[in-house]
């Protein structure tokens, strides 16, 4: 019993000596070996640099775990700024396009076709008009839409994220409002408009927090 409990003894010790071996020639290593006996590989690098992979490889994956989180938190919307319209005008790029007119049937189907340009003077469209950044008159038979707006907008329906002038039309929103709005239903949000809505749903409220007051007839921001 003695006997045997030695070897047992001495297979465990002798297993938990010879735990590695070597990368380059696959013999055994000891735990206190500093070069293999085999080929004379430096052991105690070998060994540092195998700590310094694995330490990078957790931080890696720490930093691709928060990043991941980080993008994802970004491909989601952010309703705080575009309150009402940035579903339809969030995502409008400005261009290097300048035109004094332009005439259109829907959206890039226009002279000129660049729906993301700026206008300076007159925008007609049968159907609708697009584009980045209007100032002067925009008359569009069903809807208006485009990121910054200055002048007057006539159409069904009106939508900018910035309107700064008049907009008159069944619905008309923005979500920074300096002028008025006239139509059947009117949204700006409170926290960056000045300006009167006159319609029958008139309201500056900031659509997802909830913050704001409605008042029909005639309301007034400032």
């Amino acid at each position: 019993m003695r006997k045997l409990f030695i070897v047992l003894t001495a297979i465990f010790y002798g297993g938990m000596a010879f735990a590695a071996t070597c990368p380059k020639c696959n013999g055994p290593l000891l735990s206190t070996d500093a070069f293999c006996a085999g080929c004379g590989l430096d052991i105690l690098e070998w060994r540092r640099q195998s700590s310094y992979r694995r330490q990078s490889s957790v931080q890696s994956s720490q930093r691709t775990s928060g990043s991941d989180t980080n993008r994802s938190g970004s491909r989601t919307f952010d309703a705080s700024e575009y309150p009402f319209t940035g579903t339809t005008t969030y995502y409008l790029e400005k261009s290097d396009l300048k035109t004094p007119v332009k005439f259109g049937f829907a959206s890039k189907l226009a002279l000129p076709w660049d729906d993301c340009c700026s206008i300076y003077g007159l925008n007609l469209a049968v159907l609708a008009g697009s584009c980045h950044t209007q100032y002067g008159l925009s008359i569009c038979a069903i809807g208006n839409t485009c990121y910054t707006a200055g002048g007057i907008c006539f159409g069904l329906f009106n939508m900018s994220h910035e309107a700064s002038g008049l907009q008159v039309g069944f619905y008309n929103s923005a979500d920074k409002l300096k002028g008025i709005q006239i139509g059947i239903a009117n949204f700006a949000s409170p926290r960056d408009s000045i300006g009167m809505q006159i319609g029958v749903f008139n309201t500056f409220k900031h659509g997802f927090d909830g913050d704001g007051w409605f008042f029909p007839g005639i309301n007034i921001c400032f």
